[in-house]
């Protein structure tokens, strides 16, 4: 996982990267495999849940600060079900109805997404 800030020249395909910087690759992430874990769970329930080419800057800010908290290793107990809540909310899809459970919020998000979790077999 990197932070990168790059410049893309159009073309009438992809687009051809003609200048690359890395911001951070946030050492300590990669230091833990459980973080590593988690981080990838973080990545691949926003690639699930948002649409390709829509701009998302405070998704892209939540993810961003969740990979800090796991690069500083402050992370909860609680982390993922509160970035999985945010990400949510941020997104427009709600939350479950209450009580509140991780069995209830995994089921709401596997509703959205419509197929397991890759990274949810890395448990």
């Amino acid at each position: 996982f990197t932070h990168v800030k790059f410049q893309v020249a159009k073309t009438k395909g992809l687009g051809i990267i003609t200048e690359a910087e890395t911001i951070d690759n946030f050492p300590n992430l990669r230091k833990n495999l459980n973080r590593v874990r988690i981080a990838y769970l973080l990545a691949e329930l926003i690639d699930r849940m948002t649409a390709e080419w829509q701009e998302q800057e405070e998704v892209f800010e939540l993810l961003f600060k969740s990979f800090n908290i796991l690069n500083s290793k402050t992370a909860t107990k609680d982390f993922i079900l509160n970035f999985e809540i945010k990400l949510l909310k941020l997104l427009g899809f709600g939350l479950p109805n209450p009580p509140l459970t991780r069995q209830r919020l995994e089921t709401h998000i596997s509703t959205i997404i419509d197929k397991p979790l890759n990274s949810k077999k890395l448990s």
